[in-house]
């Protein structure tokens, strides 16, 4: 994933030296010379940052496939009404969520004020149990992510 993200456009105008480092959270938006590829016009939402690398999600990009098919066991009523998205290209086997949330949820993740992410089947389960709508959770299909200093280094 080398170089295809820059943060936001406010930020492509500071100095490399003096880019923040990505934190959860931030945002980063594709330059707009970034036309194709699974970063094209795309928003990521970091998720995590540390020693280990970046983890973050593609936030604008809908698929067209019924979350039925990639979780069978979910029951229509379960499944009906929720959103895949395009979370990037990494892992797309996998499958993780972000939900609001006033309080912290066990298996879950802060990004943010609010806002929590997690691939725990269960919590997932419960979720929809609890009648979380689309304006609520959201669902990835894989993820985007940076091995160590990598994101730094293409931010700079």
């Amino acid at each position: 994933m080398s170089g295809c993200l820059a943060l936001s456009a406010f930020l492509l105008a500071v100095p490399a030296q003096a880019v923040p480092a990505p934190a959860p959270g931030g945002f980063l938006v594709a330059k707009p010379s970034i036309d194709g590829g699974p970063f094209g016009h795309s928003v990521v939402l970091l998720l995590d940052h540390g020693n280990d690398g970046t983890l973050g999600l593609i936030v604008n990009r809908m698929t067209e496939i019924p979350l039925a098919e990639v979780l069978p066991e979910l029951s229509t009523e379960k499944a009906a009404g929720h959103d895949l998205y395009f979370g990037g290209p990494v892992a797309l086997n996998s499958l993780l969520y972000l939900f609001r949330s006033a309080e912290p949820r066990k298996t879950a993740i802060r990004v943010m004020d609010g806002v929590y992410f997690s691939g725990d089947k269960e919590l997932l389960d419960l979720l929809l149990d609890e009648k979380f709508n689309r304006n609520e959770l959201h669902l990835y299909l894989g993820h985007a992510g940076w091995a160590a200093g990598q994101l730094m280094s293409e931010l700079a």
